[in-house]
């Protein structure tokens, strides 16, 4: 099962079914991720940042580069090399004591839980970037990321009032 396009579908028959604005916004939202070929050509120069970030032990553009190369694996589908890296990134995060920037790369991990059609496991790694955000006062600008994917998750698990209540706080 391609995930995306089976999330896009369920997202555009909960639109038809609720005539919701809302959803309409998040479909337009999700409808303008990027293409393999936008991912192919932003790939290369990630890369080169990451390795000259490494030669100077620059540990926050390490764990931020990490989390965009680890997004873009992702969204190709290459999952095991996505989890490599934004484990590298969420380490980086950690010893950099970037914790905000961790609570995001948990959210993109998370998402690329619900990529591989593993709900349960995106919502055990959102409940620890939860965790995590509650001692910093809140998530930040990773909020509507984490919910996003929260309602992505419900969705694969067929739940959909708890999806659209996610996706209503995403986009709050």
């Amino acid at each position: 099962v391609e995930w995306g396009g089976y999330l896009l579908r369920q997202l555009r028959r909960s639109i038809v079914l609720s005539a919701d604005e809302r959803l309409e916004a998040l479909h337009r939202e999700v409808s303008a991720f990027p293409t393999v070929q936008a991912i192919d050509e932003a790939e290369p120069p990630a890369r080169e940042a990451l390795r000259v970030f490494r030669a100077a032990r620059y540990t926050e553009m390490i764990a931020g580069d990490c989390s965009i190369l680890g997004r873009l694996a992702s969204r190709a589908g290459r999952h095991d090399e996505a989890t490599e890296l934004l484990g590298e990134a969420l380490g980086e995060a950690d010893r950099s004591d970037g914790q905000l920037l961790a609570i995001g790369v948990i959210g993109f991990l998370a998402e690329d839980m619900v990529r591989r059609g593993d709900a349960d496991a995106a919502l055990e790694q959102l409940a620890l970037a939860e965790t995590r955000a509650k001692l910093l006062g809140g998530p930040g600008v990773y909020e509507p990321l984490l919910e996003r994917v929260r309602g992505c998750a419900f969705l694969l698990r067929s739940e959909l009032d708890q999806a659209e209540e996610a996706f209503d706080r995403s986009l709050a």
